[in-house]
């Protein structure tokens, strides 16, 4: 058990790399026990320069804000950062729609990626550990993004039942607030 804030580890996304190069140094002189855990897009280099030391020079792309990076950046210490877990977009957001659901904690998609990483930093343990996880955005900005259902059926992220009918036709322009017209050779 860590020495400092009773914690066994932290998880954390990467963006300038300032707030994980400074939790590395501090926790590297207040308690060198707790582990630091990298929450990282699919699509971002740094999760596999951290699993496998393989530092890409072409990265993928994400919808998740404020983490991940197409490249290294110069003041990162990834020294004391043994895991890191490569999380979809999908997998940040449905865990920080759950998050807002269950716990009333309205996060960011940043939020949902170092929960999700967390989640399976968890599961792989033999014994519990205590793990903090910080929310390090508000989802006050993306209630018309990854809160926005339409939104996210739009972006392939939901599916939505078919009913077979015509509310399959009218639903979407409905919810736009567009005039449905139905003539006898629409169907």
């Amino acid at each position: 058990m860590a020495e400092a804030g009773g914690f066994d580890a932290i998880v954390f996304g990467c963006g300038s790399s300032g707030t994980m190069t400074g939790l590395s140094r501090c926790f590297a002189a207040q308690a060198p026990d707790v582990e630091l855990v990298l929450a990282d897009p699919v699509g971002s280099i740094l999760a596999r320069y951290i699993n496998e030391g393989v530092l890409d020079d072409k990265s993928g792309s994400w919808l998740v804000e404020g983490i991940g990076e197409d490249f290294l950046p110069a003041i990162s210490d990834f020294s004391r950062v043994k895991k890191a877990y490569a999380i979809s977009d999908a997998e940040s957001f449905h865990t920080a729609r759950e998050l807002l659901a269950k716990e009333g904690i309205l996060g960011g998609s940043s939020t949902g990626t170092l929960l999700a990483a967390a989640l399976k930093y968890c599961r792989e343990q033999a014994v519990p550990k205590k793990v903090v996880v910080l929310v390090p955005d508000t989802g006050n900005k993306y209630l018309s993004k990854m809160y926005n259902d339409y939104w996210m059926l739009d972006n392939g992220f939901v599916e939505r039942p078919r009913s077979g009918d015509l509310r399959d036709l009218i639903l979407r322009p409905y919810s736009q607030h567009d005039t449905v017209v139905v003539g006898p050779r629409t169907c």
